[in-house]
């Protein structure tokens, strides 16, 4: 059984995570694709620790990070896709 500290610091991490989506949805809904890409990253980032590499779910987030070579790309298909 786990100890109730783990058990309560992962449903925080739970909870953040799904604040970061909410947070990612609103700024794809209001057209922040950097502010977007940001939350994106820090999903990423969060679920990878918590989660592992392998995650369910973790590649499809990846594409919506922005790099400075490739933020033009990502703009487009995150207004698709919004």
């Amino acid at each position: 059984m786990l100890p109730l500290e783990m058990v309560f610091s992962l449903c925080l991490i739970r909870a953040a995570l799904f604040e970061i989506a909410e947070t990612f949805q609103v700024c794809v809904a209001h057209s922040d694709f950097a502010r977007a890409s940001s939350f994106a990253a820090l999903a990423v980032k969060t679920k990878a620790m918590c989660q592992g590499d392998d995650a369910d779910g973790l590649e499809e987030i990846k594409p919506f990070i922005a790099t400075k070579s490739s933020s033009c790309g990502i703009i487009i298909e995150m207004e698709v896709k919004g």
